[in-house]
């Protein structure tokens, strides 16, 4: 059975890093002209994107959030291999601070999300309901920046399953200092309170962070799950030093 696991693991790292990713997120666009000093994953779930992050931007210092525990814990191994470049804080980030429940798919962790899902949304991919609630710290990203020099040009990464709005409501001062943001929109109706991408574009405006295109999206029982837009600031692509 150890073996097993083992021819597992190493398949899923081969898929990992030949499939999740599409050209547009080995690439990143335009992004790859912008000299990112500071890199802000939200969502960063075991380090996947932290990891292309620390290749295509040496320079830059790269803080990730990620609450889930086991998620978490892999994330740390890795980050500790580069403790110059890439913090890790185990907390979720929010519209305020406290406490809130994570809905936990055991089998499928990459779904957890702080939001409470509509019923049945799940039913077309064979997915279990949530096996467990795990209550975890929130944090609203404004206050946390407020301790933490941010040089920039900045770029900001949100993977949150759905949590987008609370996240943007709590980081309105930081988003408008970013060059750059990441966003994964959710194409089904997960949740009855999610953003629909018209209204996240709405939202980056209000930033100064303009769409500029898909760097990757997802495809599940045969139609389109879900994408990561892309948004810039192009004012605020040039090397600074300001700090939040």
């Amino acid at each position: 059975m150890r073996g097993l696991g083992k021819i597992k693991g190493r398949i899923r790292r081969f898929l990992r890093r030949h499939f999740d990713y599409p050209p547009c997120w080995r690439n990143l666009l335009c992004l790859n002209d912008v000299a990112v000093r500071t890199i802000l994953d939200i969502g960063a779930f075991d380090g996947d994107t932290a990891k292309l992050f620390r290749r295509r931007f040496p320079q830059a210092v790269i803080h990730c959030f990620e609450p889930h525990p086991i998620a978490g814990a892999s994330l740390r191994r890795w980050a500790a291999r580069y403790p110059e470049q890439v913090h890790c804080y185990e907390i979720g980030l929010g519209a305020q601070d406290g406490l809130l429940v994570l809905q936990d798919f055991e089998g499928s962790p990459r779904f957890n999300s702080f939001q409470t899902s509509l019923p049945d949304w799940h039913s077309h991919l064979a997915m279990p309901q949530p096996a467990k609630g795990l209550e975890l710290p929130i944090h609203r990203l404004d206050d946390w920046a407020r301790d933490h020099e941010l040089p920039g040009p900045l770029l900001v990464k949100i993977d949150t399953e759905g949590f987008e709005e609370p996240v943007l409501r709590g980081g309105a001062e930081v988003l408008r200092q970013a060059a750059a943001c990441i966003i994964e929109i959710q194409v089904d109706r997960r949740f009855a309170n999610q953003l629909e991408f018209r209204e996240v574009i709405t939202v980056m405006e209000g930033f100064g962070l303009h769409y500029a295109g898909n760097l990757a999206h997802g495809i599940m029982a045969g139609r389109l799950h879900h994408f990561d837009a892309l948004f810039l600031a192009p004012d605020r692509c040039h090397p600074s030093t300001a700090s939040s």
